[in-house]
């Protein structure tokens, strides 16, 4: 199923929203919906299947838990001063025989497909993983350089895609690049590296009057409090001051920041301005 142009529609439209989500299993892909009954001006409930491979095309991004269950393939408008090949009927005729092969392979190892277990690249996150595995798997029996190939370009995009609409899991990220090594830190420090990062949201938060004040130690408290991760009166030095300790974060780093991320050896902070 090809959805087009979904940002006309995604903002507007709720419900379509889980029916992408049941898709992603097959176990798991229907939903409920009232359907007319047997009897005129009766409805009863009826289970409908959603399990399709799908491809979304908008501008901007989907949801979250939508685009976790996705493979992402980012598309840039080109420049004036760039060309492309032209795509017309005649172009679209000249691939009918390579549709004909795909569909033709398919069908003669669909037996195979449903068996094999392929291998994942490590560092790869566990639902991306889950996204990757049917092209793994048809990568490993094409054989050759095939899961090599499908194995970089799986963590090349999924490393590219982070979900920073996703407000808890950017604000890990940052906190993660913010601690470096850092065993504690004061919750006025953490608040202003969050506000001085040009490349997170948090500069942008609690508009009012038309000005952004920032993310403020409040919303810091609430953001991170279901990941237990709660502040504490720390002594720095001789001072006394409300702060985060970097092991109640730690587990959550583990939880849900990448590999790449949690290996990082490039995002210490020195207590100045954001690198």
């Amino acid at each position: 199923m090809l959805l087009d142009e979904a940002d006309n529609y995604q903002k507007i439209n709720e419900d379509y929203r889980a029916i992408l989500n049941s898709a992603h299993h097959r176990a798991g892909a229907s939903v409920l919906r009232n359907a007319p009954g047997l009897t005129q001006g009766t409805w009863v409930p009826r289970k409908f299947s959603t399990y399709s491979p799908i491809a979304v095309g908008l501008i901007g991004e989907l949801p979250p838990p939508v685009m976790s269950r996705s493979i992402v393939v980012r598309m840039q408008r080109k420049q004036n001063d760039e060309t492309v090949a032209l795509f017309g009927p005649y172009q679209r005729d000249q691939l009918v025989p390579v549709k004909r092969q795909a569909i033709r392979w398919g069908r003669d190892h669909l037996a195979a497909l449903k068996t094999v277990a392929p291998a994942v690249p490590k560092g790869l996150e566990d639902r991306a993983a889950d996204c990757w595995r049917p092209l793994f798997a048809i990568a490993e029996l094409v054989g050759n350089e095939w899961p090599a190939r499908a194995h970089a370009a799986a963590l090349a995009l999924s490393s590219s895609h982070h979900d920073d609409a996703d407000v808890p899991m950017c604000l890990l990220r940052s906190l993660r690049r913010i601690f470096g090594d850092e065993k504690k830190l004061p919750t006025a420090d953490i608040v202003r590296m969050l506000n001085t990062d040009e490349e997170a949201p948090w500069k942008n938060w609690n508009r009012e009057h038309g000005v952004c004040l920032g993310i403020q130690a409040n919303d810091l408290s609430k953001l991170l409090r279901p990941f237990g991760i709660k502040p504490k009166v720390l002594w720095f030095g001789a001072v006394q001051a409300r702060g985060y300790e970097r092991a109640a974060c730690e587990e959550a780093w583990s939880r849900y920041l990448s590999n790449q991320e949690l290996n990082r050896d490039d995002v210490t902070y020195d207590g100045g301005d954001t690198p």
